[in-house]
């Protein structure tokens, strides 16, 4: 029995009570997933999550049997079917054997959206060391999931910052890291971390407005003597560290939280634009 947050799911076209849910699969085989933000009933920027699982999948030789048009009907219908007005949902494709060949699966998931007082203060992390095998697929990996969950857990952290080997910092481990200095932004090459949809959203915003923005390898001194650090996210948006280790970072600044008004804006845009259609 895993984790859910509300009364359906969705296997393949079925629509399930809670009692039936079983995601233990998701130890076995090859499981692409995505976790998308559900704001006023609507999944937010769906078009770009599809568009990333798709590429995980092809990458790996594999292809989703579920298209867009019909993951936006699906979906609809657990949102409708849970009285979803906000929240997060996780849908997964399956790839192994026997009775779960191929599986699609769609769920609520347990979120925590930070209160503004957060936002305000910022976040406590602490770096980590490990690197993805391939940071462009989104794959599962339970037992890294599982040690992030212990040590973050048992530290009181937010989140923890990813170090390669080489001494690289590349990202969170469940968000991307942006580093401002001198007025720039600073965010690791895409092609060196799992690329999020916020983080996206928060390049193509920089470029309109001409926020100063590089991708840069980087290591752990140039981090920690940021003028701010901030995570992205489905869940977090664009959320201020005010703590790495044992260093003390300035959760506000400008230029964050400019690019924050601005992502805002674009939320409010694509709920605008796509409202009539979940």
């Amino acid at each position: 029995m895993g984790s859910i947050q509300g009364k359906y799911f969705l296997r393949g076209n079925d629509l399930r009570e809670d009692y039936e849910f079983d995601n233990s699969f998701l130890t076995k085989g090859n499981n692409f997933y995505e976790v998308v933000r559900i704001q006023e009933s609507v999944v937010l920027f769906l078009e770009d999550h599809m568009n990333r699982l798709e590429g995980s999948a092809r990458i790996s030789n594999l292809r989703p049997f579920v298209n867009a048009a019909e993951m936006k009907k699906l979906l609809f219908r657990l949102i409708r079917a849970n009285k979803m007005t906000e929240g997060n949902l996780k849908f997964v494709f399956h790839f192994g054997t026997g009775e779960w060949e191929k599986t699609f699966m769609a769920y609520p998931v347990p979120y925590y959206y930070p209160e503004d007082s957060v936002y305000a203060s910022g976040v406590s992390t602490d770096i980590f060391k490990f690197e993805r095998p391939n940071p462009s697929v989104k794959n599962w990996f339970s037992n890294y999931k599982a040690e992030i969950a212990i040590i973050k857990a048992d530290k009181q952290l937010y989140e923890l910052i990813l170090e390669s080997e080489n001494g690289t910092i590349t990202e969170g481990s469940q968000s991307n890291l942006f580093v401002v200095k001198n007025n720039v932004i600073y965010t690791a090459p895409k092609d060196t971390v799992l690329e999020g949809i916020t983080r996206r959203k928060i390049v193509e915003i920089c470029e309109k407005a001409g926020i100063p923005l590089e991708e840069k390898v980087y290591n752990r001194e140039f981090l920690l003597n940021a003028d701010s650090v901030f995570l992205s996210g489905t869940s977090a948006k664009i959320l201020p560290i005010s703590k790495i280790g044992d260093t003390n970072i300035n959760p506000s600044h400008p230029l964050m939280k400019k690019v924050s008004e601005l992502y805002d804006e674009v939320i409010n845009e694509y709920i605008s634009l796509h409202k009539n259609e979940f």
